[in-house]
């Protein structure tokens, strides 16, 4: 698989696949309408073949994921299928304690449990304690939205991110210190419809990605996308085709 397609893959499962370490119902984080009791979603290769945007191979999966969520809309199971006819399950469980605040989370034998430290301004810190000795602190703002994002083990630091909101709570920049940035444009029903990426520092632009809704359930949903490389003004290039079946209480 080509590294930009790498990229669109990292980006599908980050805009479309559940978060539950966020305190707000996952489906509010994920737009969703209407009480959702799962979201199972696939991700294929595109092609432009006869004038029509089509499955470049209907038999490969990229990502197959489905959530499950309570209906209160917290995410309290995850499966990714993966291996030949995406026969390996990956089970992630989520716990949660009576003020839905997420406790701990399970996958693959091991458990994680979230330590919460509340801060001034109506902010909050959540920590989690890997095996490997490494921790990750996320810092919330008071409407419980993403903050700030370290992953480091002693003085040693991983990654560093930050997040900028608009006034729909829309995550529109994402900085990777010391890395590269994102800048995410959304359409009138608070989908994302670009994602462009920088160098930092030097702001060199790195790619551009742009997402066509092409089906919609009753709810209002998106049930179907394409996204295109648009980072050339000639290109417009189909490269992912996402598929999802949204079921509801």
């Amino acid at each position: 698989m080509k590294t930009n397609r790498l990229y669109l893959f990292i980006f599908i499962l980050l805009n479309i696949s559940a978060f539950a370490q966020k305190t707000k119902p996952n489906t509010i984080q994920e737009n969703f309408k209407g009480t959702v009791k799962s979201m199972h979603y696939k991700t294929y290769e595109a092609e432009k073949r006869d004038g029509k945007i089509q499955l470049k191979n209907p038999s490969e999966i990229g990502l197959n994921v489905l959530g499950l969520y309570n209906k209160k809309g917290y995410l309290t199971e995850e499966k990714q299928f993966t291996g030949r006819n995406e026969s390996s399950i990956i089970i992630t469980t989520f716990k949660y304690d009576s003020k839905n605040l997420i406790i701990e989370e399970s996958s693959a034998g091991e458990t994680f449990k979230y330590k919460y430290v509340i801060l001034k301004n109506n902010r909050y810190e959540i920590r989690i304690n890997f095996p490997s000795g490494s921790e990750r602190v996320t810092l919330f703002d008071k409407n419980g939205n993403k903050f700030s994002e370290t992953s480091h083990s002693g003085k040693k630091t991983y990654y560093t991110m930050t997040y900028d909101y608009d006034q729909f709570e829309n995550n529109i920049k994402t900085n990777y210190i010391n890395e590269y940035y994102d800048i995410n444009e959304y359409d009138n029903n608070r989908n994302r419809k670009k994602w462009t990426r920088y160098n930092m520092p030097d702001g060199k632009l790195i790619f551009i990605y742009k997402t066509i809704y092409t089906k919609y359930d009753s709810k209002g949903n998106w049930l179907e996308s394409v996204d295109y490389d648009i980072t050339n003004d000639d290109s417009n290039k189909p490269l992912i085709i996402t598929k999802r079946e949204i079921v509801y209480f």
